[in-house]
């Protein structure tokens, strides 16, 4: 005896025997074919639960998971739930720290992401630069601007401020204050530089009057002339004017004739001998002196003496004055304090040479 053979399938019928069917046995019979059938369908069947049992396989619909699921998100944010199909659920998520600290600012930086990585506020450089023209709207007073640290101009073209204002005339002049000359420097305005009070009060006049604390202090003409409250017209004052010192009064300055006498005797102060042997003292102990020696051969040794017996010489100067300028003159040894000697040179083949060698000597005595 032995069993049907079972497939896990589904059979789409069951075959109906009919009343011709012979009767036949066998794995293929016609009458274990409903038999067979069945026992497909029923292994479909089992094998289909196993699947669902062991995980193999899942359900088309299903009302909880065996084992609830924790779903989590990471990266710029973080979120976590646990869910397991019984219901709906949901958790806030918590967005990562851009490192840009909480505040409000003008200028951003933004990411590939959309985040915003870094702020500043703005400053000169974020401004192009705009031609005046392009701006419109633009105020026309100090005031428009926020400007409260200038002087501000009235409808007299007068400039206003808390200690000066200009183009303005005498406070005095019958309070009509319209003269278009004048700067006052306070900030009553009675202390300035005005025009004067003129026969036509507001007209101005062709003098300016210093004022001070509305006192007249000193009045100018278109002429030149000055006069102080004070002393009056100045020019006046200096119409007699003296010609000598003792005339203003002076009497520790020195006259023409006591500098003419200075003059005089300007060469005591360098005391010496004018003559062609001679020499010359100075203030600061140098003495200077000349003289000169005669020569008539050109190669020569000539002696020579100072004038002066000096402690210490600076320098010898020799200069030759020969007819022919064939002829030089050099020391030929160091000075002494009281002289030395000099050698002629000069181009042989010629007539015989002579003339003088004048010399100059700078020392201290």
């Amino acid at each position: 005896m032995a069993n049907l053979q079972e497939k896990p399938v589904w059979e789409t019928g069951i075959y109906q025997l009919e009343t011709s069917d012979p009767v036949l046995a066998g794995p293929d019979g016609i009458d274990n074919l409903q038999g067979k059938q069945l026992a497909n369908r029923t292994a479909y069947l089992k094998k289909q639960l196993d699947e669902l049992a062991d995980g193999a396989s899942t359900a088309a619909y299903a009302a909880q998971l065996r084992t609830a699921r924790q779903i989590t998100l990471t990266g710029d944010g973080s979120w976590n739930v646990a869910f397991d199909g019984s219901g709906d659920t949901s958790a806030a998520l918590t967005l990562a720290n851009s490192g840009v600290k909480p505040g409000s600012y003008a200028v951003v930086t933004v990411d590939v992401k959309g985040r915003v990585t870094a702020g500043r506020q703005l400053s000169a450089a974020d401004f192009p630069a705009l031609d005046w023209s392009k701006l419109t709207s633009t105020p026309t007073t100090l005031a428009g601007y926020g400007i409260a640290d200038a002087a501000w101009r009235d409808a007299e073209r007068r400039v206003w401020g808390a200690a000066f204002r200009a183009n303005k005339g005498d406070p005095a002049d019958a309070g009509a204050d319209t003269a278009a000359v004048g700067y006052g420097f306070d900030v009553d305005g009675d202390t300035g530089l005005f025009a004067a009070k003129s026969a036509s009060p507001g007209s101005g006049s062709a003098k300016l009057m210093l004022k001070i604390d509305n006192l007249e202090c000193l009045t100018i003409g278109s002429d030149g002339a000055l006069r102080s409250s004070k002393y009056g017209w100045l020019h006046e004052c200096f119409a007699a004017q003296a010609t000598t010192l003792a005339g203003y009064g002076i009497v520790d300055g020195a006259s023409k004739s006591d500098l003419a006498t200075a003059i005089a005797h300007v060469g005591e102060l360098f005391p010496g001998q004018i003559a062609p042997r001679g020499h010359r003292k100075y203030p600061d102990g140098l003495v200077e002196q000349w003289f000169s020696v005669p020569f008539n051969r050109r190669d020569q040794l000539i002696p020579f003496v100072f004038p002066l017996a000096m402690a210490e010489v600076y320098g010898v100067w020799p200069s030759v004055l020969d007819a022919e300028g064939e002829v030089t003159a050099l020391l030929a040894s160091v000075p002494t304090s009281t002289g030395g000697t000099i050698r002629t040179r000069g181009i042989y083949g010629g007539p015989p040479d002579e003339g003088t060698i004048f010399i100059r000597v700078i020392g201290k005595l």
